[in-house]
């Protein structure tokens, strides 16, 4: 990743500690996400059907609160999208539809309608032109900003369920790469609709997905706790790093060589230039264990680590010595 400074490992320095439990949804956190020009927020989606806007405050025992709560789902929000702005947000649900959100007036601004069965993952271009979203049956829809469908990919498509579809930051690229339970990783060419590679270096469902926030990699796990490691600039195999359980979510640092890895009881920070494990988090208590990690987040500035569970909590921590202080 371009202009990073390699941490050293292990320092006081890069240590993360348990700063705040967040409690705001009823069921489980079924996705996260941060602007990429701010780091005084975040959003929260889960199976309660709403959207949460976080707001980080300056009080050291409270460390953010809900500043907005979206509602307007008949079923699970499974995951959201920001805009490159941070005005607007996608939201795609089990309800078969999608929908773009004026965050600030808690209004609709469109729907994505025709899906034919749950829509799973939404995410919006590097230049705001154009939505594209996934779902159970496989399908992947590319569509404009008013919610009128662009294209429908047939050609190579997945045949199960496409649980994550993401655009790569890089807009010259004109990429997004999707991830199936047909154990395949997909990438298409979105300007000229085309299939542009298949990566079948899973045996088992492919779960979990995130690009590097410079577009250089691309990191996806499966339920078989496998995580490949691919060179997008180079189109190439870098390494497979194999965790003991299943993988439910990934996410790169924005400003360490690190990939975030949540198995569901723990998350592993792993640096991925070294290969060595920088740190496991794990719920603050036994009685917490008991609840999965389903959802990660970076805040821009790379300090905040936020992690949602099936329990409806998201959990916090911060990187630094002296987090917790």
């Amino acid at each position: 990743m371009a202009n990073v400074t390699l941490s050293e490992i292990p320092t006081d320095n890069n240590r993360l500690t348990y700063i705040a439990t967040l409690k705001g949804h009823h069921e489980w956190i079924t996705c996260l996400t941060s602007p990429k020009n701010a780091d005084n927020c975040f959003y929260s989606g889960s199976r309660d059907k709403t959207v949460l806007k976080w707001m980080l405050t300056d009080d050291q025992s409270n460390f953010a609160v809900e500043k907005i709560r979206i509602k307007g789902h008949g079923h699970f929000i499974q995951d959201i999208a920001l805009s490159t702005d941070g005005n607007t947000l996608l939201t795609a649900s089990w309800d078969r539809y999608a929908k773009l959100w004026d965050i600030n007036k808690r209004e609709k601004l469109a729907i994505f309608r025709g899906h034919n069965n749950d829509v799973m993952s939404i995410d919006i271009s590097p230049n705001g032109r154009y939505v594209v979203t996934s779902c159970r049956d496989g399908s992947i829809y590319l569509w404009n900003m008013e919610g009128k469908l662009a294209h429908k990919f047939t050609d190579n498509q997945h045949t199960k369920c496409v649980g994550i579809v993401r655009f790569s930051p890089v807009e010259l690229s004109k990429i997004f790469i999707s991830v199936s339970h047909d154990n395949t990783v997909k990438i298409k060419d979105y300007e000229n609709f085309r299939h542009y590679e298949d990566i079948t270096l899973h045996k088992a469902p492919v779960v979990a997905l995130d690009i590097s926030p410079d577009g250089s990699m691309v990191a996806t796990g499966s339920s078989d706790g496998i995580v490949v490691l691919w060179d997008l600039a180079k189109n190439q195999f870098l390494r497979n790093i194999h965790i003991s359980d299943p993988i439910t979510a990934l996410a790169f640092s924005p400003i360490h060589y690190w990939l975030c890895i949540a198995t569901g009881k723990y998350i592993q920070i792993r640096d991925i230039i070294q290969n060595i494990v920088v740190e496991e988090l794990s719920p603050e208590s036994e009685e917490c264990s008991k609840s999965l990690c389903l959802s990660l987040c970076w805040l821009s500035n790379g300090q905040y680590l936020l992690a949602g569970y099936t329990d409806g909590i998201i959990r916090t921590w911060k990187v630094g010595s002296g987090a917790g202080q």
